[in-house]
C-alpha cells in the first residue's frame, strides 16, 4: 500500500477525524467553516497558541487526556492526542460542540480513553515544545495498548451520536482542509482508518488471492473499496493501469509501462444498490485527492441520481460507468475501476461472446428518444417494418431470447410451479407434502443446474445417474424435469440459464484463452463482495473473463446466506478456486488434462490405481491429510482415537460428535474431518514424480481464509446473542456455515436483547411505549427515525404496517444491508414455524435441544421425548431460520427486542439458558427492571427523520423514505414536504422502469407529471434544498415524457428547464423543424 498518496504535507501533526466531527463540520455555514479550518491549520502546524497545557485539577488520566479548544464564545473543538502505528503522536478530532454540550462530549470521550493503559495516556499527554511550536513526540508504545479486557461502556443514548469505538475514523490532510474551506466536503469522502485485521487483509490483496470471511459489520466492503482506491491513486502517480498495481512491481520497474494497457479492476456484487453505493463511495474518495476547481467534480455528477433516488436502466449504466462489452474497443484505457452489479456483468458478458444473445439489449443500446421514435413508428399504419418476431411471436427476438425482467425467482417457483410437484393425494407430482420447498429449490439451482460439474457438462446439468450416485434424491431430480418444462411454458429464465447459454457459445466458437485475451480487455483484478450470493457456475463464468489467478478477492459471510437457492461454504469456494483457477486448464483447449498425483501422508507413497481419501479439518486450523484406502487410513484412525485418551471433556465430546456421524476427529483441534474420495491415479510409467511434487505444493499453497472479527456496528450485548445463534448453527449444521471466531465489539452497553413472550401485544405496548401508555384515548403510537420493525414475511409486514402506519416496517430479507439504532423483531419464531410443512415448526425449533445439551445448559421446558434425531439435509429449513434470525439481530447497533406471544418453548429456553438475552413473560416481571420500564420507542427530531429519509431515498426504498419525510413534516419541517413529493415522483419512475407494455408508458407519464408538480412546489417554497432545484426536476420530467411517448410535452419541458440542446433534438424527432431551429439558436449551436 502506498505510504503517502497525498504528497508532502505542510503540517507537523498527522490527523485522524472521527465520524461525528465530519457531521458537525458539514452542518456549518461557510464563514464558520473558514474559522474552524484556520484553527485546525494552526493546531496541525504545532502553533503553541492553539494548544493549551494539560489540566492538573483532576486525577482522572482519561479525562485529563481530553482536550478542548475554544473557537468562539459559544463553540469549541473536542480532541485528544493518540498514538499511531509507528508509535508517533497524532491529533484525533472528535466533536464540534456548543459550550453547553461540552461537558457531555468530554464525558463520552473519557469513556473511550479510559480503556487505554496509564502508560499510554501519559505518552499521549507528553508535549515537545520548542520555540513556540509543539512537535509530535515519538514513543516506544504500540497504537493499541489497551487495558486488559478493556471495552467502552456506554448507556443507550437518545441521540444520533454513536459511541467513539463504533465510529468510522478518517485521514484528513492539507488537501482535504482546502476543500473543506471552499466547499464544505460536499461530495467528498475521506479515506477510512482501517483496523488491524482490515489492514492485514488489504496488504494481502496486494500480493495474493484473498478469501475474506467476516460477519455482519466487520468491514469487508471497506477493505475492497480501499484496495480500489489505493490502486487507482498509485496508478495515477506512477502512470500505469490501475490493475498493474497488483502485478510484479520489480518487472514494472524494469520494463516501464506495458505495451498493451491492462484492464481495469472489476468489483462485482449481486445487489445493484450496493454496487452503486460502492461506486459513489469510491468517486467521493477520489474527489478528495483530485486537485480540481470543484470539490464535487465528477463524483458529485456521477452520484446526483443516487442521492435523489432516481435510477433508470440508463442511469445505472452511467453511474457504474460500464462499457457495453469486454471488447477492447469498448473498454476505455483509463485508470478508473469498475463497480458493477452481477446483472450488469451478465449483460456485458452476453454482448462480448459471439452468437445469439441470451438477453434483449434494446434498453442498453438505444437512447430513450430512439426507443420512443421506434414505438411511434410502429403505431403508424403502413410505415412500420415488421420483423419476423413481430409476425410470429413464438420466434426468438433478433437481439436475444429473454427480457432481463423475466427472471424466475423462488417466489414465482412457489406460486406457479410448486402446486405441480405434490404427489397423491394432492396431485401427480414426485414430492410428498413433507418436503422443504426451499430446500428443493436450492438443490435444483446449487447442485443439479448450478454446480461446477453441471455447467461444464455438455448438457449443462448433472445427469440423473450422477446425481443419484452422489447421494441425491431421485424425486428431486424428477422435480428438476418438471421445473425445466415449466420454465419453457412460462417463457422465463432462472439464474443458471444465461450462464449455461454463454458457456455453450464459448464452446461453439472455441474461444480459447488466447482468443479471448486477443479480443477482450480482461480485468486485471476481480473483487467479489457478498460472494455467498453467487452460484458456483456464475463464478466460473466470471473466471472466463480474467486471465489472472492471483488478483482475486472473495469477500462474504455464509452466516448471511439468505438468498434463496444458494448453499455453499468458503471451503467449497477454496476447492473451486484450486480446481478451476489454479489447477484447472482452459477447458476449451483440445487436449487431455494432465494427470495429477498425490502422496499419502502416512506411508509417503503416491496414490495409485486404487485411489484414496482426502481429509480436511472442519476449522480454520486447516490440516490436509491424504491417505491410501487400506492400512494407512486405519493407522490414521488409531492416531485420532489415541488423541482422545487422556483428553479433556471437550475433546471427548467432539470425538463422540464426529463418531456419531461416521467421521474422524482432527488430531489437532478435535473437530470432525471432511472426507472426499480421490479418483484412481496414473501409474509411475504414465506420469513423472515432478507432477506429484507440484500437486502437493499447489494444495498447500492455496491461501488460507482471512478473518475479520472486529464488529464496527453493534454493541457487545447484541453480538453476544448473535454469536450464540451462530454457535448453534455451526454445531447443528457444520457443513452449511463457515467456522469463525466470535465477533468482537469495543463497546459494551447496559442492555441485552429482550424476548417478550406469553402476553398479548396490547400489554406489550405498555413496555414499548411507556411514556404514552396503552392505546387508550385513541393515541397513535409510532417508533423513531432510527428504529425499525422487522418481520419474517410480506403478509406479516402488511399486518404490522396497519398497526404502525408511520413506522419503518420491513421484512428481514429487505432489511439486509441496512442498519438501525434499535430493532424490534415481531413474531419471528411463530411466523417461521408456520411456514414448515405438516405443522412441523415446533419440531424443528426443538432441535436446538441438541446444542443446549452439548453446552450443558438447562433444558427445562423441552421434553427430550419430543426431540427427533437431527438430519442436516431433512432439517435444513431450521438452518435457514437461524441465518435469517442472525441477519435480523445484526441490523441493530444498540438494542434488540423480540416480541412473540406464541414463541416455542425451545427458543424461550434457549434464550434463557444462553444468558445472552433476557426473557420477559409478564408486565410484573418487567416492572422490576429499570431499563425495560424506560421503554423501547424513541422520539426524534425533524432533522433526524430527514436524514433517515434521504438514506432510504438513496437506496431506492421509496415507501420508507416518504414515511420518514412525512414524520419530519409532522414535526414542523417545511423542507420535508418537498422531499416527500420528490420521493413519490421517483417511486413512480422506478415502477415505470420495472413495468412492461402499456403500463410502462402510462407510469412514465404519471412520473413526469409528478416531477412537474414537485418542481412547481419547490419553486414556490421559501427554503429550497440544494439537491432539489426546479430546473433539475423539470429535466427529470422531460426524460419521463420521452419514455412515455409524449415527445411534444418533453420538448416543451426541456425548453422550460433551459436544456435547449435536448429540446432541439426532440423537436427534430417529431419533425417540428422551425421550433428545433429556434432551440438550436437559443443553445448557441446554429451553423
Amino acid at each position: 500500500m502506498p505510504n503517502d498518496l497525498d504528497g508532502v504535507s505542510p503540517f507537523l501533526w498527522p490527523c485522524e477525524v472521527l465520524e461525528s466531527f465530519i457531521e458537525d463540520l458539514r452542518a456549518l455555514k461557510e464563514a464558520a467553516r473558514v474559522a474552524v479550518v484556520a484553527k485546525l491549520e494552526a493546531m496541525l502546524q504545532g502553533s503553541a497558541k492553539a494548544w493549551r497545557d494539560a489540566q492538573t485539577c483532576s486525577e482522572d488520566l482519561a479525562l485529563l487526556a481530553v482536550e478542548n479548544t475554544r473557537l468562539s464564545n459559544d463553540a469549541a473543538i473536542v480532541w485528544w492526542v493518540g498514538i499511531d502505528d509507528g508509535g508517533r503522536q497524532m491529533l484525533v478530532l472528535y466533536r464540534l460542540v456548543r459550550l453547553h454540550d461540552l461537558h457531555l462530549a468530554r464525558t463520552r470521550a473519557r469513556a473511550f480513553l479510559c480503556n487505554f493503559s496509564d502508560e499510554h495516556l501519559h505518552a499521549c499527554m507528553m508535549r515537545d515544545r520548542r520555540n513556540g511550536t509543539v512537535f509530535p513526540c515519538a514513543t516506544s508504545l504500540l497504537c493499541d495498548t489497551w487495558r486488559s479486557g478493556a471495552v467502552e461502556k456506554v448507556a443507550v443514548q437518545n441521540d444520533s451520536v454513536r459511541p467513539v469505538s463504533l465510529q468510522k475514523r478518517y485521514v484528513m490532510t492539507h488537501r482535504h482542509l482546502d476543500i473543506l474551506k471552499m466547499h464544505g466536503m460536499k461530495g467528498v469522502q475521506l479515506p477510512f482508518v482501517l483496523d488491524t485485521d482490515e489492514s492485514h487483509a488489504l496488504d494481502k490483496v496486494m500480493r495474493e488471492p484473498v478469501f475474506l470471511l467476516g460477519r455482519s459489520g466487520s468491514g469487508k466492503t471497506s477493505v475492497l473499496v480501499h484496495a480500489m482506491y489505493y490502486a487507482y491513486i498509485s496508478a495515477k502517480d506512477f502512470g500505469y493501469a490501475a490493475g498493474a498495481y497488483y502485478e510484479d512491481q520489480s518487472e514494472l520497474d524494469t520494463c516501464g509501462k506495458a505495451e498493451e494497457p491492462l484492464g481495469p479492476i472489476l468489483l462485482v456484487t449481486r445487489s445493484p444498490l450496493l454496487a452503486n453505493a460502492i461506486k459513489k463511495l469510491f468517486d467521493q474518495m477520489v474527489a478528495g485527492v483530485e486537485q480540481t476547481g470543484s470539490a464535487e467534480g465528477h463524483a458529485a455528477q456521477a452520484s446526483r441520481g443516487l442521492e435523489l433516488g432516481v435510477l433508470s436502466d440508463e442511469e445505472v449504466a452511467r453511474a457504474e460507468k460500464l462499457p457495453e462489452t469486454f471488447l477492447k474497443e469498448d473498454v476505455p484505457k483509463d485508470l478508473a475501476p469498475l463497480s458493477a452489479s452481477w446483472a450488469s456483468v451478465l449483460m456485458m458478458a452476453d454482448a462480448s461472446i459471439p452468437g445469439d444473445r441470451f438477453f434483449r439489449r434494446g434498453s442498453r443500446t438505444e437512447s430513450a428518444l430512439q426507443r420512443a421514435q421506434r414505438r411511434q413508428s410502429g403505431k403508424s399504419s403502413g410505415d412500420a417494418i415488421l420483423m419476423a418476431s413481430d409476425r410470429f411471436p413464438h420466434l426468438q427476438a433478433p437481439d436475444g431470447y429473454y427480457d432481463p425482467q423475466d427472471e424466475l425467482t423462488f417466489e414465482v417457483f412457489e406460486k406457479e410451479i410448486a402446486k405441480k410437484l405434490l404427489g397423491p393425494p394432492h396431485g401427480m407430482g414426485p414430492l410428498h407434502k413433507g418436503y422443504n420447498l426451499l430446500g428443493v429449490y436450492t438443490e435444483l439451482l446449487s447442485t443439479i443446474a448450478g454446480s461446477r460439474r453441471a455447467v461444464l457438462s455438455p448438457s449443462g446439468s448433472i445427469s440423473k445417474e450422477e446425481y443419484v450416485a452422489a447421494g441425491g434424491d431421485p424425486a428431486i431430480y424428477d422435480v428438476f424435469d418438471i421445473y425445466t418444462k415449466a420454465k419453457l411454458q412460462l417463457r422465463m429464465w432462472d439464474r443458471v440459464d444465461p450462464v449455461r447459454h454463454m458457456f455453450r457459445r464459448l464452446r461453439k466458437y472455441k474461444l480459447t484463452l488466447d482468443k479471448r485475451e486477443a479480443a477482450w480487455r480482461m480485468p486485471s483484478a476481480v473483487f467479489i463482495d457478498e460472494v455467498q450470493d453467487l452460484l458456483p457456475c456464475e463464478l466460473l463464468l466470471l473466471r472466463q473473463f480474467s486471465k489472472q489467478t492471483n488478483c482475486w478477492v472473495f469477500a462474504g459471510d455464509t452466516a448471511q446466506t439468505i438468498s434463496k437457492g444458494i448453499s455453499f461454504r468458503f471451503d467449497d469456494l477454496r476447492t473451486l478456486y484450486l480446481e478451476e483457477f489454479v489447477l484447472g486448464r482452459d477447458w476449451l483447449e483440445e487436449k487431455k488434462p494432465r494427470a495429477r498425483r498425490l502422496l499419502c501422508k502416512m506411508c509417503n507413497t503416491a496414490i495409485g490405481k486404487e485411489g484414496g481419501i482426502f481429509l480436511e479439518c472442519h476449522s480454520h486450523y486447516t490440516a490436509h491429510e491424504v491417505h491410501c484406502h487400506h492400512g494407512c487410513f486405519g493407522s490414521f484412525k488409531r492416531v485420532c482415537d489415541d488423541k482422545v485418551k487422556g483428553g479433556t471433556n471437550g475433546v471427548r465430546k467432539k470425538h463422540e460428535w464426529a463418531a456419531a456421524r461416521g467421521r474422524l476427529s482432527c488430531p489437532l483441534c478435535g473437530l470432525f474431518m471432511k472426507e472426499s474420495q480421490i479418483s484412481p491415479q496414473r501409474g509411475e510409467d504414465e506420469d513423472s514424480d515432478d507432477d506429484a511434487s507440484t500437486q502437493m505444493q499447489v494444495i498447500t499453497d492455496v491461501p488460507a481464509i482471512s478473518f475479520l472479527t472486529k464488529n464496527h456496528r453493534s454493541v457487545k450485548g447484541i453480538l453476544d446473542f448473535a454469536g450464540t445463534i451462530v454457535d448453534a448453527l455451526m454445531f447443528l449444521f457444520p457443513t452449511k456455515i463457515d467456522r469463525l471466531k466470535r465477533e468482537v465489539s469495543a463497546v459494551d452497553s447496559d442492555s441485552r436483547p429482550v424476548l417478550l413472550h406469553g402476553f398479548p401485544f396490547e400489554q406489550a405496548l405498555e413496555l414499548l411505549f411507556p411514556a404514552q401508555g396503552p392505546t387508550g384515548g385513541g393515541a397513535v403510537l409510532e417508533f423513531g427515525a432510527k428504529q425499525a420493525v422487522l418481520v419474517w414475511s410480506e403478509s406479516s409486514r402488511q399486518q404490522v404496517k396497519e398497526r404502525f402506519p408511520m413506522s419503518i416496517v420491513l421484512t428481514i430479507h429487505d432489511a439486509k444491508g441496512l442498519e438501525f439504532s434499535d430493532v424490534l423483531i415481531m413474531r419471528p419464531f411463530s411466523d417461521m414455524g408456520a411456514q414448515a410443512p405438516l405443522n412441523g415448526g415446533p419440531r424443528l425449533w426443538n432441535l436446538v435441544y441438541w446444542y443446549m445439551r452439548y453446552m450443558d445448559w438447562d433444558t427445562e421446558g423441552i421434553h427430550e421425548s419430543r426431540v427427533p434425531p437431527l438430519d442436516c439435509d431433512r432439517d435444513g429449513l431450521l438452518c435457514t431460520w437461524l441465518k435469517v434470525l442472525y441477519v435480523a439481530i445484526t441490523r441493530a447497533r444498540e438494542r434488540v427486542w423480540i416480541y412473540d406471544d406464541c414463541a416455542p418453548e425451545a427458543m424461550i429456553a434457549f434464550c434463557r439458558a444462553s444468558k445472552a438475552a433476557r426473557t420477559v413473560s409478564s408486565l410484573e416481571q418487567a416492572a422490576n427492571e429499570p431499563d425495560l420500564i424506560a421503554g423501547f420507542a424513541q422520539n426524534n427530531s425533524a432533522a433526524e427523520f430527514i436524514d433517515e429519509g434521504q438514506a432510504f431515498l438513496q437506496s431506492q426504498r421509496f415507501p420508507e423514505a416518504m414515511l420518514c419525510f412525512a414524520r419530519a413534516a409532522e414535526a414542523g419541517s417545511g423542507v420535508a414536504l418537498l422531499w416527500k413529493e420528490h420521493s413519490n415522483a421517483a417511486m413512480l419512475k422506478q415502477q415505470a422502469v420495472n413495468a412492461r407494455g402499456a403500463s410502462r408508458i402510462k407510469l412514465h407519464v404519471d412520473a413526469a407529471n409528478a416531477f412537474l408538480r414537485t418542481a412547481t412546489v419547490v419553486a414556490a417554497a421559501a427554503e429550497q434544498p440544494d439537491e432539489l432545484q426546479p430546473a433539475g426536476l423539470r429535466i427529470l420530467a422531460a426524460e419521463c415524457f420521452v419514455e412515455g411517448d409524449r415527445l411534444k410535452e418533453a420538448a416543451e419541458v426541456y425548453e422550460s428547464a433551459g436544456c435547449m440542446v435536448k429540446a432541439a433534438e426532440v423537436w427534430e424527432a417529431i419533425r417540428e423543424f422551425k421550433r428545433a431551429g429556434d432551440a438550436w439558436l437559443a443553445a448557441g449551436r446554429h451553423e
